[in-house]
């Protein structure tokens, strides 16, 4: 029987340490509450990771312990709501925007920004046959997945972690402790099944919030949704996000590994296909 994980990541203030300041936004931690809630109606073990505790040492520990746990036939249902953000590219691996200045796109995590490279890296550990469907609610989105060589080490020796689920228990407090490199980029394709739901290109921004106490994006993928009542696919769910956002938003479908398209006619964020 097919298993299900999930990371839910909300991001409504960052550490003015390592930013210029607190950048804040007012609905993510709803956002990523709103969609922990989705995998826990489907049946998922979800992990929730909120303002200081989604961190980059976090979210790639946990990633690290989804890619062990699942196997062929399994899924895992990753959701970050929070800032998006550029950032020079380094590896040449991006297009210049109007011919000048090529940028990484990247999540601005509480401690600091995870960029599309290093997430890739991590998405390159799952086995194949594993599905992956990932939202990104924030600005820069489109294919902030894709396919570092910036390394950079951080240690954490006082966190808990509040969350009871037992998958995530078992190896998550050990992890926590251990310092926590990037991983330098390789050229190895990702095995697994990913798509992508962004909320916009990735040239674009986006709204922070909307009158529903979530952000623009994540309040039209929830009035799709309508508590569990759609019925159609992966394709037709983006299509009638496209079609319910504003025209100066682009909602990006973005696929990345292997049998997406066998993936894109599933049911969204269903364990079984």
């Amino acid at each position: 029987m097919a298993k299900g994980l999930s990371i839910h990541i909300g991001v409504n203030k960052v550490n003015r340490r390592h930013y210029d300041g607190e950048w804040q936004l007012p609905w993510c931690v709803n956002d990523a509450i709103a969609m922990r809630d989705i995998a826990a109606s489907k049946g998922y073990d979800w992990l929730l990771l909120l303002n200081e505790k989604a961190t980059t040492t976090a979210l790639l520990n946990a990633l690290d312990i989804a890619a062990d746990f699942l196997r062929k036939g399994d899924i895992l249902f990753l959701s970050f709501s929070g800032h998006g953000d550029l950032v020079i590219d380094t590896n040449n691996d991006e297009e210049k925007i109007e011919g000048q200045t090529a940028y990484d796109q990247a999540w601005a995590l509480y401690d600091r920004r995870l960029i599309d490279d290093t997430i890739n890296e991590a998405l390159k550990k799952f086995r194949a046959g594993t599905r992956i469907i990932v939202v990104a609610d924030c600005c820069h989105a489109g294919t902030s997945i894709k396919p570092i060589y910036r390394v950079d080490e951080t240690k954490y020796d006082d966190y808990e972690d509040g969350n009871p689920n037992s998958i995530w228990g078992e190896k998550w407090s050990r992890l926590m402790r251990q310092e926590k490199q990037e991983i330098i980029s390789s050229d190895n394709p990702v095995s697994a099944s990913v798509l992508l739901l962004a909320a916009c290109d990735d040239r674009e921004v986006v709204p922070a919030g909307s009158s529903s106490e979530h952000s623009l994006f994540t309040h039209i993928l929830l009035e799709v949704w309508r508590n569990g009542e759609f019925n159609g696919s992966y394709n037709t769910f983006y299509k009638k996000i496209v079609e319910l956002m504003p025209g100066f938003y682009h909602p990006q479908y973005f696929p990345n590994g292997k049998q997406t398209e066998v993936f894109g006619r599933q049911r969204p964020f269903s364990i079984y296909k």
